[in-house]
């Protein structure tokens, strides 16, 4: 089993990475890596961020 990664799966991290660095707010940032519980406000914002990215996928459930 290869587990390194190829051209495009590294290209693809460059490209997650900078986007990022770029986009993601530094207080948010903050609070995911200090283990800080996200309120509505910013679970929302993250959401509204990936969605403009394409990134953001929903689900609805419907009961049987």
């Amino acid at each position: 089993m290869d587990l390194n990664f190829t051209a495009d799966e590294q290209a693809f991290r460059v490209e997650v990475r900078g986007w990022l660095n770029h986009t993601l707010p530094y207080d948010l940032s903050e609070r995911v890596r200090l283990d800080k519980r996200l309120g509505k406000f910013v679970i929302e914002l993250w959401h509204s961020l990936l969605n403009e990215r394409g990134g953001l996928v929903t689900v609805q459930f419907r009961s049987l």
